[in-house]
């Protein structure tokens, strides 16, 4: 996806979803537990949008399938699991990007097995405390999360100050939107993060049939100004 679309699309969630000002730094879950539902592309249209105005983004690919990473021009890295699972330096890992201002963390398969690690003390915070070492030098932080709930998930709620989260517009996707909630007021509760907020609700892959339409209706009722405009407008036929 070009750059510039990726801009179009991100200033839609801008609309709604103010970006981090100078000297404030701003960590970012983007997150659905069900596959397919724009995680990627929300990402890269996020990131798109403030670095074009100057700002610099860092986008944290967690997600083993490195969709992120390698739709940024970058191989897998393991320089991330690594610094989950040794406590490992992140700032070698850190790589620029074609579009200025966009800095990554790749992705690589080995995540996949930070599950394993389910027992060890600290494991969940393991993130938080790898992106406290790096510093401050990004506006914004996107962490782009697995398409379920596991130790990589929970990693990222804990480091998050908020989630992003897209949608698609039907049915069975909402199911998949209230496991998600419940799983955001878990992270409160369970004082894995207790200040972790809903920035804002995307709804995706929008095709402007009744039932699209009718989806983003009922998220605009509960969340309000948190909805942000269709994205990903999907052709008939």
């Amino acid at each position: 996806m070009p750059l510039a679309n990726a801009g179009l699309r991100g200033e839609a969630i801008a609309s709604k979803w103010p970006w981090p000002g100078e000297g404030t730094v701003r960590t970012v879950g983007v997150m659905n537990e069900k596959g397919g539902s724009g995680k990627t592309t929300t990402t890269i249209s996020v990131a798109a949008v403030p670095a074009e105005r100057g700002l610099q983004v860092l986008v944290v690919d967690l997600d083993p399938r490195a969709s992120a990473s390698l739709w940024m021009g970058r191989g897998r890295e393991p320089g991330l699991y690594r610094a989950i699972t040794d406590r490992s330096d992140l700032r070698p890992y850190v790589r620029s990007t074609a579009v200025q201002g966009i800095d990554l963390i790749a992705a690589s398969r080995e995540l996949a097995a930070v599950d394993d690690l389910r027992g060890r003390m600290g494991i969940q915070i393991a993130l938080k405390r790898a992106l406290s070492k790096v510093g401050k030098h990004w506006d914004l932080v996107l962490i782009e999360c697995p398409p379920y709930l596991g130790l990589l998930s929970v990693n990222a709620l804990a480091a998050a100050d908020e989630v992003l989260v897209p949608v698609e517009t039907h049915g069975i996707a909402a199911i998949g939107l209230r496991y998600l909630l419940r799983t955001i007021e878990d992270a409160r509760e369970s004082q894995v993060n207790p200040t972790l907020e809903i920035g804002a609700i995307v709804a995706t892959r929008f095709n402007r049939t009744k039932e699209a339409k009718d989806c983003c209706s009922k998220r605009e009722t509960p969340f309000g100004e948190r909805c942000c405009r269709p994205l990903f407008v999907r052709a008939h036929g």
